[in-house]
């Protein structure tokens, strides 16, 4: 995606180089001798639309794995009262803003969500704020559900559109 999609995609995703993504930068491996990156990019998008999935859908797949790169550089520093706050820099707090725009929530509750832990108890919520580690760890958990989330809906998808391809062709 950050070397195949178009530019306008790009812009939409606030996608930059690989290398500018933790969870990608975690090779140093991001091309491999006789793969070009946007010709499979563009087999991709041939093959979802092949076995019918639909173009709306391609969309929300690569905006959901975008969100995800977003997550990954969400970066926390210890803040007031021990609790995590995005790291100072400006870089954080773009990748956080990304991440809930793309992901169509609140970025102070997506905030909330990664950098504190809520135990419900008999007389009510307890919300405690996490240190910087224990965000980090929730960030990665809450990026490891949604693509697994992600995953499920689009294997499902694909099954739904494969046994319609394969009765429509019987």
């Amino acid at each position: 995606m950050c070397d195949g999609a178009s530019p306008e995609e790009r812009a939409k995703w606030q996608l930059t180089k690989a290398s500018d993504f933790h969870y990608l930068s975690q090779s140093t491996c991001y091309d491999l001798p006789g793969v070009n990156n946007t010709e499979e990019y563009q087999r991709t998008i041939l093959a979802m639309t092949r076995v019918g999935i639909p173009t709306d859908d391609q969309e929300s797949i690569f905006q959901t794995v975008a969100a995800i790169l977003h997550l990954g550089n969400i970066t926390f520093a210890m803040g007031p009262n021990d609790a995590a706050v995005p790291a100072p820099g400006g870089k954080a707090a773009h990748h956080l803003a990304a991440a809930a725009t793309l992901l169509g929530v609140d970025q102070e509750g997506l905030l909330k969500a990664l950098a504190t832990r809520t135990r419900q108890t008999p007389e009510g919520p307890i919300v405690s704020p996490l240190d910087p580690k224990a965000a980090t760890e929730n960030r990665d958990s809450l990026a490891k559900i949604i693509y697994s989330k992600a995953s499920t809906q689009h294997t499902a998808c694909c099954s739904t559109a494969g046994s319609e391809i394969c009765t429509a062709a019987s």
